[in-house]
């Protein structure tokens, strides 16, 4: 059951939190066990199509917080044909410098958003705090990402996306790790670029593909992934159980 601890989750809240991504596991034993370790809450995440799954854990008490959709996109040559900087903003990978202004965007974009935020439970500001250590992670440490871009005008950070590559069968791929534009400056194709960007860093990097894992509420993300090529290939949901409840 160690293994299914969460100890940067751990730390930031003050009590036992576990994850369950994977579900060779039988619930009920799952759940017994946790609670001897004294787990308070877990986060479960079950593909949309694994049903069974999803209704045994209804069954037990587990709280839906929130539904995210996989988008994907093939990578080929066509990435570099499509892409063009424009001149309006800026796009270069980020470095130590940039991190106060990176993380300052992405607490501010994601206040009240995705499953932390959606259980009321959990301490709002520590909530807050866990996309701006993620971007800073990203940052400086390539266990997080491979990659950070940044979009910048004038000078001043607006936006970021920031990747970790993976293997699969023996294929690259690169994933959004996170992603934001400042509340301001959204609306103008930043983030498109930094997309058309991070395709041909994924091209130049023989990856196969790059995919994001976006909220299903994300309508303009999703509706910017679908215009720059990206298709819907995977959607899952994540559960809160609170195990004193």
């Amino acid at each position: 059951m160690h293994r299914l601890i969460s100890h940067l989750d751990c730390q930031r809240f003050g009590f036992k939190i576990a994850k369950i991504n994977s579900w060779d596991i039988d619930v009920n034993d799952t759940i017994h066990q946790l609670r001897n370790e004294s787990v308070k809450l877990i986060i479960a995440r079950v593909n949309n199509k694994d049903l069974a799954i999803i209704n045994s854990l209804e069954e037990y008490g587990f709280r839906l917080k929130d539904i995210q959709i996989t988008y994907q996109c093939k990578i080929d040559q066509s990435c570099l044909e499509n892409f063009q900087q424009n001149s309006n903003f800026v796009i270069r990978e980020a470095d130590t410098n940039d991190i106060p202004a990176v993380s300052s965007i992405a607490y501010a974009s994601f206040l009240n958003y995705g499953h932390y935020f959606a259980d009321a439970r959990l301490d709002k500001e520590r909530c807050g705090e866990i996309y701006q250590d993620w971007i800073r992670n990203c940052c400086i440490d390539k266990n997080f990402a491979d990659i950070v871009l940044v979009a910048t005008i004038n000078s001043n950070v607006v936006g970021f996306v920031a990747f970790k590559i993976y293997n699969s069968e023996g294929k690259k791929y690169a994933s959004a790790a996170i992603s934001a534009v400042a509340e301001n400056y959204r609306g103008k194709g930043i983030y498109k670029a930094l997309i058309r960007k991070s395709l041909v860093w994924c091209l130049e990097n023989q990856c196969k593909w790059q995919e994001h894992n976006i909220l299903a509420i994300n309508y303009p993300v999703s509706h910017a992934l679908c215009k720059l090529g990206f298709t819907v290939v995977n959607a899952f949901m994540t559960f809160h159980y609170w195990l004193d409840e």
